[in-house]
């Protein structure tokens, strides 16, 4: 079972990326997840508009997105992967909880505390 987690690079991310390496998941920083976007986006041979036109939302979210400026949530990554007909992200709830779990046991046994998250600071 693998954690998929988008992490700032500029955050306490070292300390809570070495804990989940080790423990064997995967940690994508939002400069990763914007160059896989930016990648979709070209393979599908769609423009920034067309791209969020398709996705119902506005080529602003997408700029930002790219740029590493925007985080974003899981919900916001299956709808670009289906406008640009790529592999998707696992949207079955009940295993994202039971990893999102697991990671925070992991981090809590280091000794990381966590902040709740800042819903102003995701889009969806």
């Amino acid at each position: 079972m693998s954690l998929r987690l988008l992490l700032d690079e500029d955050s306490q991310a070292k300390r809570l990326v070495s804990v989940l390496e080790k423990a064997g998941h995967e940690v994508f920083t939002i400069n990763e997840v914007a160059s896989a976007i930016i990648a979709a986006r070209s393979q599908a041979n769609l423009t920034q508009k067309e791209l969020a036109e398709l996705m119902s939302a506005k080529q602003s979210l997408i700029a930002r997105l790219e740029a590493g400026e925007q985080n974003t949530t899981i919900k916001t990554l299956n709808r670009i992967a289906q406008a640009t007909n790529t592999r998707h992200c696992e949207t079955n709830q009940e295993l994202l909880k039971r990893e999102a779990e697991e990671g925070r046991r992991l981090l809590e046994a280091e000794g990381v505390k966590l902040e709740p998250l800042n819903q102003s600071s995701v889009s969806s």
